[in-house]
């Protein structure tokens, strides 16, 4: 059972709630505290990719163990800390816990030094393993030191490879975490450079190759950085992508769920993404095409949050994923069609999603894959409204309000009906019908 407390943290006043839906949704007001909430969950998760990154480092040098390496990793996760929420020095007093496992204790806390540093603290069983982890990565220092290069680079990936398993162990988290954030369209209107620097904990970047993004919030740049790792492999339309992926791994794919993937992304984009020696293409039939950052501004939002849904359907990867607005810049159509995605993901490789959204339409559409999934279990194929692949189980749903003034998360999943309450999101529009009624009635009442 996962399990996050953050009291004081930016308009954060209090959350302390479990962890445990296959679907989060958050909704507020700008500057409420949403980005915040699911950044720090996001961070406390990506806390295990950050020590592997770590052990990496500590095999390339010729130290055995000592606590300071310890010492050292905890410094180490305070940069990109710093990446996600900026100088810690200007905040007031806070205080976050996650729990990795509740059952069994494992969690991470985080507060601030008497330097107003951002310091970190594991429970005493997640800091043994960690350890012990540390230990392992000197040794394989240590007799790196005493061997020939090229088992050296075999011993050291080795030991990657099965580290990765046992870190994955320690932090109870074998998940693949993504993270889509909002004003993603930046990295669409750039010259076909983007996500140009090698992203680096140290310095955030070492390699200078084409547009530099390094002033860009860390979560920017691991999110580009992603892409530019993963676009040459979209050299085609994805149908072909599916079938060269076929010809490179062993097993099965689930063909219906990628095919439905497959539709729903060429319906919302209108077109076909590639990625050729010209660049990001948006292709409209076998022969016309528009470069990606002349397409709109809907298509620029979502391309790649799309690519990222489509190889993790086809992948069947199990992964954690933050969406922020996927609504942005995309007709109600369109937004219908996202929920039925994000869901179609869930269901396909066992993920779980959070999204933040201010969208009515999207809380509408994931209400009514909620309802089929609570009536619909037992509709035959040809009288189902809504295609199994997209129904949402009720029980596996978490739905939050969070404003300024509350400081907190507020529930707003009906217990009656396993609903989420869209009118949190558009009450705006009762308050402008209301006051159009009483332009309407005073306007009657002036021409009696």
């Amino acid at each position: 059972m996962r399990h996050i407390t953050i009291e004081q943290f930016g308009p954060i006043k209090k959350i302390d709630i479990d962890l445990n839906k296959k679907l989060e949704v958050v909704i507020g007001p700008q500057a409420s505290g949403k980005s915040t909430f699911i950044k720090v969950v996001y961070f406390c998760r990506k806390i295990r990719d950050y020590f592997l990154q770590y052990l990496s480092g500590v095999i390339n040098t010729e130290l055995n163990y000592t606590d300071e390496l310890y010492t050292n990793f905890l410094k180490y996760i305070r940069r990109p800390f710093m990446g996600y929420f900026g100088t810690t020095k200007h905040m007031g007093d806070f205080f976050i816990r996650y729990y990795y496992d509740k059952e069994t204790d494992r969690y991470v806390s985080i507060n601030l030094d008497k330097d107003r540093y951002a310091k970190f603290n594991f429970s005493k069983s997640l800091k043994e393993d960690i350890c012990n982890m540390i230990r392992e990565a000197a040794k394989v220092a240590t007799n790196n030191n005493k061997t020939p290069f090229s088992v050296n680079i075999l011993e050291k990936n080795n030991f990657i490879i099965s580290a990765k398993k046992s870190i994955e162990k320690i932090f109870v988290d074998d998940f693949m975490l993504l993270y889509i954030p909002a004003g993603r369209n930046l990295l669409t209107i750039l010259p076909d450079g983007i996500a140009s620097k090698e992203i680096s904990l140290s310095n955030h970047y070492e390699q200078d190759n084409e547009v530099d993004i390094s002033q860009t919030d860390l979560i920017t740049q691991e999110f580009a950085q992603y892409i530019r790792d993963v676009r040459s492999g979209f050299g085609s339309k994805l149908d072909e992508i599916v079938q060269n992926y076929l010809k490179t791994v062993k097993g099965q794919i689930r063909n219906q769920d990628v095919e439905l993937a497959r539709q729903l992304i060429h319906e919302i984009l209108r077109g076909d993404y590639v990625y050729d020696k010209e660049g990001e293409k948006l292709y409209y039939d076998k022969e016309h095409w528009v470069k990606l950052m002349f397409s709109s501004s809907g298509q620029q939002e979502i391309v790649w949050a799309l690519n990222i849904i489509f190889l993790e359907i086809l992948k069947s990867e199990k992964t954690f994923l933050v969406f922020e607005e996927p609504e942005s810049h995309l007709f109600p159509d369109s937004q219908e069609k996202i929920a039925q995605l994000t869901a179609l993901l869930i269901n396909s490789s066992n993920s779980q999603v959070v999204i933040t959204t201010h969208s009515p339409y999207m809380l509408t559409a994931f209400n009514l894959l909620i309802y089929s999934g609570g009536k619909e279990k037992k509709t035959g194929a040809e009288n189902a409204v809504i295609r199994k692949e997209f129904r949402v189980v009720p029980e596996s749903v978490g739905a939050y309000f969070i404003s300024t003034e509350i400081g907190s998360l507020k529930n707003i999943v009906s217990e009656k009906r396993g609903l989420i309450d869209a009118l949190q999101i558009d009450g705006i529009s009762e308050s402008i019908n209301e006051r159009m009624d009483r332009i309407l009635y005073n306007d009657a009442g002036n021409r009696r």
